[in-house]
């Protein structure tokens, strides 16, 4: 699910359900906005464990970029 209030902000949300219970696997919730020449994200991601990949544990945590464009290309 996305919304969109302006065309410089926006909030993100995916989801992952599991397909033999429904119970949810993955949540991330994203906002990103742009100002002037600075673009700013930060994402919150909380996962249920996957052991085919090695993690064993439940895991979340909060990802952030921030961009400032140089010129138009």
């Amino acid at each position: 699910f996305s919304y969109s209030p302006t065309d410089k902000l926006e909030f993100i949300s995916r989801f992952r359900f599991a397909e033999d219970n429904g119970s949810l696997q993955r949540l991330e919730l994203e906002g990103r906005t742009q100002i002037d020449k600075w673009s700013i994200s930060a994402i919150y991601g909380r996962y249920a464990p996957q052991p085919l990949l090695g993690y064993y544990d439940n895991r979340e945590g909060i990802f952030t970029t921030v961009g400032y464009k140089l010129n138009e290309n």
